[in-house]
């Protein structure tokens, strides 16, 4: 390939990540989020020289995200589900104090 058309290619992917990342990163600052150059790294690391190689790349990356979203919302439903059978299980095991023994501990203080 001739240095003027590898030129002309490479400025024009330059440009095209330089917008992706832009488009990305923009909305985190409006919206205050911490941390928003992470969108902007992974819009420029979508970003690909063929097409085919970034629609494949970014399907992955949404795919990988909602496996790892539902992992993440399945795990976190287990854990309040067990907590709540736990405090549950502990309520009902747990002796109550008499009204005797509550009496008796408001005299003592």
């Amino acid at each position: 390939m001739p240095l003027r058309a590898r030129l002309v290619n490479g400025a024009h992917h330059g440009i095209i990540s330089a917008v992706a990342g832009i488009i990305a990163y923009v909305p985190t600052r409006a919206l205050g989020l911490n941390e928003g150059f992470w969108s902007a790294v992974t819009a420029i690391g979508v970003v690909q020289a063929e097409l085919h190689a970034t629609q494949t790349t970014a399907r992955d990356q949404l795919l990988g995200a909602a496996i790892g979203g539902l992992a993440a919302l399945a795990f976190c439903v287990y854990v309040v589900q067990t907590f709540r059978s736990a405090v549950q299980l502990a309520s009902r095991s747990a002796p109550h104090p008499s009204k005797s023994a509550i009496a008796d501990l408001r005299v003592r203080t």
